[in-house]
């Protein structure tokens, strides 16, 4: 967008003149004596309403001025060192670009222990937007072990399954890409190209404006083209570990039978479950037609749970000149209508070819097991539109178990001390234990302390 455009050019102007700064402060006059004068006036963050987002990363303005940047190569022990200036240490999420205050302030002052600082920084709630699966060449140092007590909300990202586009003349439109080395280029770190021979195309340009792409070599390419591009959803850390509903079966295992178009789920990790359960599963319909791009979808589910829907729990594609995905839509959760936001099918009307997310409660076959016969839809390889039963995986199924006691089910002897896991029997490994203990305190006045 054009004040996107406006930010950036602010933020190169800014960042210019920082660095001219910093240059011209190192000279010096006749005398030999560094003079440590700007040359450019020092600016202050000029759109008062993003004050501490206006600067780029190391020149960034932040509350009540610019970061301090500090440089050392002597290692030290950070209990036994102090800090030499006192003032307020702000924390701001600089890859949030919804963020526009900072995530948490404290002021240390002078003498105060790096290691307080450094204690700070560990149990402040930080909240990032990404969580990278990139090569090891890209050291990007922070990790989630490194936040053992964070508990809050993180964007994932992760690669998404292939989606089959047209270029016509080289061109095609494929929506939003995320920038995922934040390289302020799209290239083929973020998005996967080949053509309809199976080869990677890696010379291509997008369009930030119109969200296409443009393929370069071979020059005007007129064919299908399979893409995998990055997406992401909203997970929840919970003492530095990444949490799904306590209830979902994790470790499941499919088998399919293609002659007789059979299968069969098996709960790895809840054997013995026997309850009822709830099965997401995508299906895929073709009766459905847009008029003016746009239908009716009732009850679309959030598949992935990250609060919007997206590609992650609807797929589209309409008729033209051959089957064509589309990239961006939206949905009214009060009407069921989903709109075609695509600016190529935004007048669309004609048949289309969906799959979606559907759900049903069902009672399980034997103990931890169900086969098709237990559900009254047809389970799709969400993503793939023409492929078999073959192409069923079990990621395609989400499972959640409607027997609470089941979630942590064990036995216990009393006689040994013994407690077993029944519904995890071959397992091996930690296990984090909650368990009530009795102590004696000494209340004062009302107060004591529980450490």
């Amino acid at each position: 967008s054009i004040p996107n455009y406006l930010d950036q050019m602010d933020e190169m102007a800014l960042m210019m003149s920082d660095k001219m700064n910093l240059v011209h402060r190192t000279g010096y006059d006749g005398l030999g004596t560094v003079t440590g004068i700007d040359f450019f006036k020092e600016l202050e963050a000029v759109r008062s309403e993003l004050p501490n987002l206006f600067r780029t990363m190391g020149t960034h303005a932040i509350l009540d001025g610019p970061i301090h940047m500090i440089s050392a190569s002597v290692q030290t022990d950070p209990s036994i060192t102090n800090l030499a200036l006192s003032g307020k240490i702000s924390l701001v999420d600089l890859s949030n670009k919804n963020q526009l205050y900072a995530e948490d302030s404290q002021i240390f002052s002078t003498n105060s222990s790096f290691q307080d600082l450094i204690d700070y920084l560990n149990q402040t709630n930080l909240y990032t937007t990404r969580a990278y699966n990139l090569p090891a060449v890209y050291d990007l140092g922070m990790k989630p072990e490194d936040f053992p007590t964070y508990t809050g909300k993180a964007e994932v990202f992760y690669k998404a399954a292939e989606t089959v586009f047209t270029a016509t003349s080289g061109v095609f439109h494929v929506g939003e890409i995320e920038d995922i080395d934040h390289n302020g280029a799209i290239d083929g770190s973020d998005i996967e190209i080949k053509d309809q021979n199976g080869n990677r195309l890696t010379d291509f340009t997008y369009d930030f404006v119109d969200k296409t792409i443009t393929i370069n070599v071979p020059f005007a390419y007129t064919g299908t083209v399979s893409i995998r591009k990055w997406e992401s959803y909203i997970g929840q850390y919970r003492d530095g570990e990444l949490v799904v509903p306590p209830n979902e079966v994790l470790y499941k295992t499919l088998s399919v039978d293609t002659a007789t178009l059979t299968w069969n789920l098996n709960f790895d990790d809840f054997v013995d479950y026997t309850d009822d359960a709830k099965v997401f599963y995508a299906t895929q319909s073709a009766s459905v037609t847009a008029t003016n791009g746009s239908f009716i979808l009732n009850d679309l589910v959030d598949m992935d749970r990250n609060n919007t829907y997206d590609r992650n729990d609807l797929r589209i594609r309409v008729n033209s000149g051959g089957w064509v995905d589309v990239a961006e839509f939206s949905y009214d959760e009060s009407t069921g209508s989903v709109t075609i936001l695509d600016e190529a099918f935004k007048s669309y009307t004609g048949a289309l070819r969906l799959q979606y997310w559907q759900s049903e409660t069902i009672t399980l076959n034997a103990a931890g097991t169900f086969d098709n016969t237990v559900l009254t839809g047809k389970p799709v390889h969400f993503g793939d539109f023409d492929s078999g039963i073959g192409a069923l995986t079990a990621k395609d199924f989400h499972v959640f178990l409607l027997s609470e006691s089941s979630w942590e089910a064990h036995t216990f002897d009393d006689g040994t001390n013994d407690l077993t896991l029944t519904d995890y029997a071959g397992f091996s490994g930690d296990a984090r234990t909650f368990y009530a203990i009795s102590a004696s305190a000494t209340a004062t006045a009302g107060v004591f302390t529980l450490s």
